[in-house]
């Protein structure tokens, strides 16, 4: 299997905030890997959070939705 190596991730918590890895990770195409973040909003409100998962040129990313 395929390993990517230097993968790097970002966390748009859908304020004004931005939450960035500290260490990159290695993958293989085998392999999926969970973040677990913990965030204290200031409020309620509906936010746009956006994960970005990035390595060279080659970037994907999800987007949720979250209420609070």
């Amino acid at each position: 299997s395929m390993l990517t190596t230097n993968i790097n991730w970002t966390m748009n918590m859908g304020d004004v905030n931005t939450l960035y890895s500290t260490i990159p990770f290695n993958l293989t195409s085998q392999e999926d890997i969970f973040n677990y973040i913990e965030y204290q909003y200031s409020g309620s409100g509906n936010y746009i959070v956006t994960a970005i998962a990035n390595v060279g040129n080659l970037t994907d990313n999800q987007t949720i939705s979250i209420i609070i």
